[in-house]
């Protein structure tokens, strides 16, 4: 019996819960869906629509059309139009709503500024047109009167309404200067102030600098100044630029940036400060304009700062340059320690010294990211005319890094100096030695063993004499700052306690 109860107990909560679904929920849902578009001024769908027809008093005639999948501007100028501004303004034509109706019938149009509206809209898709006109404002300045087509009825709609869709030919144009995509751009080449700048892509996220040095570059820094350069939005457009004269300076531009590559190549030139325009009184502002094109440009050359700079700003000075994905196998001998963790073939990764067991991916890429942003301070190459740098012979920090595909390992090797700047034999020989005359960074500095003996912990030196190879600075020694000791012993002691 107490079974019995308990299903019609049961049966009767599941029909409550399928009511409370399908009444309060689903039917009130389409119910609320269904006041919203009766709510509407007009039903238009806006991905439907091919024609736009702008008359405004403040900003003049537009008209916009769709031939294809892309929307132009036919008038007043002839070129692309901006398709997100387009957008904005389809949505608000589409979704516009009124705060209240006026007049149901019998209207007397020209009392609400209706016979010669402030803006009309007309948009037309293949099967419908629709026409949305602004009159006057109301007394309280904060809504305008409209009339939709031929509904009989007065409107009074938000002013942002409004200013949403009276906008002018520079607002709905497409304002990007260079057509090229980011991706495509295989050389950068940078005439200004008398110097050439030239940089070339080696892979899809390497880039080198050729002129006027040779090295590799920050691809991050570029990579940006790519994106920004490429996407570069004009702050006014010069149509019908004057001929008479280089009043824009452009015949002879201060600056020449050209973007090439396999399937495009584009000058910017970039000439005078701007004097008239949409940008006039913005710091920064310069007229420019493509190389064989009319239209002149004002442009905000703070994107092309980067690439103004002195070349070292841009040099790449990472002594490692891997992905944690790549690296199987890494070895670090740190304060008479050694500790190795090898990646299995189910990509997870076992510690082999000191001792053996599994440990945490995390706990390995974070060591590797560590070396994949340490950069160089200073760098030391031997010459023809000089004998070689100093170099690390019994490094007191060793890592060693294979990677997948690769039958050599990348080697990091470092020495340092105590605190009264010499290594640890100079301290005990005194200074009269040949060693002290040139010294050779080959001891180690105090262990955690010997740390530990006198009862002190071991010191963070503050700079790192390294070598890394393979490196593209060959036989090269750099120096670096060395509180990553501090974060390895860290990363290192955290494992250890694990074990």
């Amino acid at each position: 019996m107490k079974l019995r109860s308990l299903s019609i107990y049961f049966a009767v909560f599941v029909a409550l819960i399928a009511w409370l679904y399908f009444w309060e929920i689903k039917h009130k849902g389409q119910e609320k869906a269904a006041k919203a578009e009766a709510e509407k001024i007009v039903r238009i769908a806006k991905d439907k629509a091919v024609d736009i027809d702008i008359h405004s008093k403040k900003n003049g005639n537009i008209a916009i059309r769709k031939p294809g999948k892309e929307w132009i501007l036919s008038a007043p100028v002839t070129t692309k139009a901006d398709e997100a501004a387009v957008d904005r303004l389809l949505t608000s034509a589409s979704g516009a709503k009124s705060e209240r109706i006026i007049a149901e019938k019998d209207v007397k149009w020209e009392e609400y500024g209706l016979d010669k509206p402030e803006l009309t809209v007309v948009i037309a898709t293949p099967e419908k047109k629709v026409r949305l006109s602004f009159g006057s404002l109301n007394p309280s300045k904060t809504s305008y009167y409209l009339k939709a087509g031929d509904d009989p009825r007065l409107f009074l709609v938000a002013d942002t309404l409004k200013n949403s869709m009276d906008k002018s030919t520079f607002d709905l144009r497409e304002k990007t200067v260079l057509g090229i995509a980011p991706e495509d751009v295989d050389r950068i080449v940078v005439k200004a102030k008398g110097k050439d700048t030239e940089l070339k892509r080696e892979a899809s996220d390497k880039w080198r600098m050729v002129k006027p040095e040779q090295f590799r570059v920050k691809s991050s820094m570029l990579n940006k100044t790519l994106m920004d350069l490429t996407n570069l939005q004009a702050d006014g457009i010069i149509d019908e630029p004057k001929k008479e004269g280089d009043l824009y300076g452009l015949d002879q531009p201060e600056e020449e940036v050209t973007l090439a590559g396999k399937k495009l190549q584009q000058t910017l030139l970039v000439g005078k400060e701007a004097k008239t325009g949409k940008g006039v009184g913005a710091p920064g502002t310069r007229y420019a304009r493509i190389k064989g094109r009319e239209p002149v440009y004002e442009i905000d050359v703070s994107t092309l700062a980067p690439l103004q700079a002195e070349p070292q700003i841009m040099r790449d000075r990472s002594l490692i340059d891997v992905k944690p994905t790549q690296v199987e196998k890494i070895e670090i001998d740190l304060d008479g320690k050694k500790w190795i963790a090898v990646k299995n073939a189910d990509k997870e990764w076992k510690l082999e010294a000191p001792t053996k067991g599994p440990i945490q991916a995390w706990e390995i890429t974070s060591i590797i990211w560590e070396l994949k942003g340490l950069e160089w301070k200073t760098i030391s190459k031997s010459t023809p005319s000089s004998p070689g740098p100093p170099t690390v012979e019994k490094p007191q920090l060793t890592i060693s890094l294979k990677l997948q595909d690769k039958k050599e390992p990348i080697v990091l090797r470092a020495s340092w100096s105590d605190e009264s700047g010499k290594t640890p034999d100079e301290s005990k020989q005194g200074t009269g030695t040949e060693q002290s005359k040139n010294p050779v960074l080959t001891d180690k500095n105090t262990t955690k063993k010997d740390a530990s003996a006198s009862g002190s912990k071991p010191k963070v030196p503050k700079i790192l004499q390294v070598q890394v190879e393979p490196h593209e600075e060959k036989g090269a020694l750099f120096t670096v700052d060395g509180r990553i000791i501090e974060r390895l012993r860290g990363v290192l002691d955290e494992i250890g306690t694990k074990k």
